[in-house]
This record gives C-alpha cells, structure tokens and sequence, in this order.
C-alpha cells in the first residue's frame, strides 16, 4: 500500500503540475485578441454577442485568423469562457481519482482484493474474506468501464456540440478529410506513434527508470488482458481498446480540452498541458512519458488535418495492434 500511495502521489502531483501551467496559460493569454475579436464581440467575454446584440457597421469584423503554418487547421474560436470552465471541470474529474490513494493509502490494496477475489487467508465463500462483499469478476469490470467510458464521451460530446448550438462536423472537423486521405494519415500516424512512444520509453528506461526500480508497473487493463482466458472478456477488451477509447479518449482530450485550452492560451501550452493530463490519467508512472509522446503526436496529427477523425483512427489503430500484441502473449507496453 505505501508504494502504491507514492506511485499515485507522483501522478498527482503531475497532474496538478499541468493544471497549473494551464491555469497560469490562461491568466497570461487568456485577454489576447485572436483573430480580430474584441472584448465587445467576442462570445464569452461579456459583449455583443453575449447579448444577442447586433454588431455595428463600424464594429470590426471577425474574419477568420491568418493561418500560422500546416499545424493550425483546429477550429478553436467557437470556444469561449463558459468551455473553458467546464474543461477545468472535467479535469479535475478525470484526476480525482489520483487523489484517493494519496488520502487513503489502503484504498487501492482494498479494491485490488475486491476486485481479484483472492485472499490467502480467505475463509468466507467464492474466495472472498469472511464478512467481505462477494468478489468483482474481471468481466463485470471490463463491462462497466467500458460503459461508463462511453456515457462519458458522449456527455462532453453532447455539451460541446447540441447544447451549445454548434455542429459537430464544423466544431471537430468531421468533413475535412476524406476516405484515403484518413486512410494514409491513419497509417503513417501509426508509424510515428510507435516512433514516439519508442522515444519516450528509452528516455524513461536511461534517464528515470534506475531511480523508480526494476519491478514491472503495469496498467491494471493491461494485466487484465494478460490473464484474460474468457472469450467474452477477450471481446469486451478489444472493444473497449479499439473503439471505445479512441473516439471518448480523442473526444475529451484532444477535441474539447485541447481546443478549449488553444482558444484561450496558445497551441504549444495546450498541447503540452492536455497530452501531460492524458499521460496521467492513465494511472502508470512508467507509461508517463510515452504516453506524453503519443498524445503530443495526436494532437499535432489533429492540427495537420484539422479533424478529429485523424487523432481517432490513429489511436484506434495504436490500440489495436498493441491488444493483438498482449492477448497473442507477445509482450505488453
């Protein structure tokens, strides 16, 4: 359990770290003029357009911004204060449950036995201590992640498009890429995926990991698909890496949390910010850095087609190869 407490320690200090940074982004950013709009028509700053008030003649118009090279294509502009409040939210969402372990050293073991069912000194029914609640079956977890996960994604997807008037295909640029050009960036995403996260597993193996020790961390989904030997689980997993998690994953983090950050910071600190936060939420210490890499990737992938679907199709494909990897027995990330 202590070791346990400092591995979540360590993510949640990370966490609060990008918090901060994107905290201090927005503070420092946050009043910058972007594109021609002004505090007396931009949405969300308290103008105009607040008002449902028509702009004057002499009002400057909001043309589009000057494009800043091929990595600028994310629509963030539709974006205003009342996002960028619910990102922090959901942030702080997302970390919370880093929080739990830091407070509670004893909640993961706890919930760790809850979940295997195993306890050597174990003298009640099913495996299970005597007077303990009955044990989780590794399916029964797998089914709720997976669903609650998706409830997830759906509900920023909803907020960020139906509930604040906009169309997804223009917030998220559904309609930029067509068939074989999502087909080529999808595979030679999944190259310079691989490529990144290589990257960021040497640096981790050379630079940090003689101080963290040898003993293996593993992700607890990828433990679960190691062992995994019911063919319903096997099917629950691979829909749960291959479809569920890109499309929430990409919806959440890249789609609203990046674009919202963008809109109010710049697009460096946005990346570095949300990519770091994606790493973390992971619950991995080792998997920090190569996560970072991918996510970074993803975003940029995003800037240079300017559609979600890019970041989707590459995560989707990353994730695919490496369950066929973990559930074939030949090795986990």
């Amino acid at each position: 359990a202590p070791v346990e407490a400092i591995k979540a320690a360590v993510l949640f200090e990370l966490a609060l770290l990008a918090l901060a940074a994107a905290t201090v982004g927005v503070l420092l950013y946050g009043r910058r003029r972007r594109g021609g709009l002004t505090a007396a028509t931009a949405p969300g700053l308290g103008g105009i357009a607040d008002r449902g008030e028509t702009p004057p003649d002499d009002a400057p118009a909001a043309a589009p911004p000057p494009p800043r090279g091929p990595f600028d294509k994310v629509r963030a502009r539709s974006f205003d204060r009342l996002d960028l409040w619910a990102a922090l939210g959901i942030a702080l969402f997302l970390i919370s449950g880093l929080a739990v372990p830091v407070l509670a050293p004893d909640g993961p073991g706890a919930m760790n036995d809850t979940i295997a069912g195993a306890d050597p000194g174990a003298t009640g029914a099913e495996g299970s201590p005597e007077g303990a609640p009955p044990a989780i079956s590794p399916l029964a977890l797998a089914i709720f992640a997976t669903v609650a996960n998706l409830f997830m994604g759906l509900g920023v997807f909803a907020y960020a498009t139906f509930l604040r008037g906009r169309r997804p295909k223009e917030l998220f640029g559904l309609d930029r890429t067509a068939p074989l050009g999502l087909a080529l960036f999808g595979l030679g995403g999944l190259i310079a995926a691989f490529v990144a996260v290589f990257i960021g597993s040497v640096i981790w193996t050379l630079v940090l990991a003689p101080h963290w020790g040898p003993e293996p961390d593993l992700q607890q989904i990828v433990e679960i698909m190691r062992d995994a030997e019911s063919p319903a689980l096997r099917v629950v997993i691979v829909i749960a890496a291959v479809v569920v998690a890109p499309l929430v994953e990409e919806t959440i983090f890249r789609g609203f949390l990046y674009g919202a950050m963008k809109r109010f910071t710049s697009r460096g600190l946005a990346a570095v910010t949300t990519s770091l936060l994606f790493a973390v939420v992971h619950s991995n210490v080792p998997a920090v850095l190569p996560l970072t890499a991918l996510a970074l990737l993803l975003v940029a992938a995003y800037e240079l087609s300017g559609s979600l679907w890019v970041p989707i199709v590459i995560h989707a494909l990353f994730n695919a190869v490496q369950t066929g990897l973990i559930l074939s027995g030949f090795g986990a990330p």
